[in-house]
């Protein structure tokens, strides 16, 4: 997977824009739709901003998903599994019965 994502520096500048009320605005070097989320590129891009380039391996060797990686640094919460496995179990059960 190529890095073709760039993220800055964590924070904002201290020279940010402020409002009349001493608010951070967006001013107009604001990035709109900066990534966000859980994608891949965007994990390996924050593993790389980091520092932390043996997990960044680990993704980009396919030893790990970046879900995973994500989900154990806490930047993400775990997806849930909407499957219910006891009713898979019953039914897979009642097949093997019949046949």
């Amino acid at each position: 997977m190529p890095d073709q994502l760039q993220l800055g520096k964590v924070g904002r500048p201290p020279n940010a824009p402020r409002d009349a009320k001493g608010r951070y605005s967006k001013g107009s070097n604001a990035i709109s739709g900066s990534p966000i989320g859980r994608g891949v590129g965007y994990i390996v891009a924050r593993l790389a901003r980091d520092g932390r380039h043996e997990l960044r391996a680990q993704v980009l060797a396919g030893e790990r998903s970046a879900n995973s990686v994500a989900v154990s640094l806490g930047w993400i919460k775990p997806r849930k599994s909407v499957i219910d496995w006891e009713r898979v179990a019953r039914l897979r059960a009642a097949r093997a019965m019949i046949g």
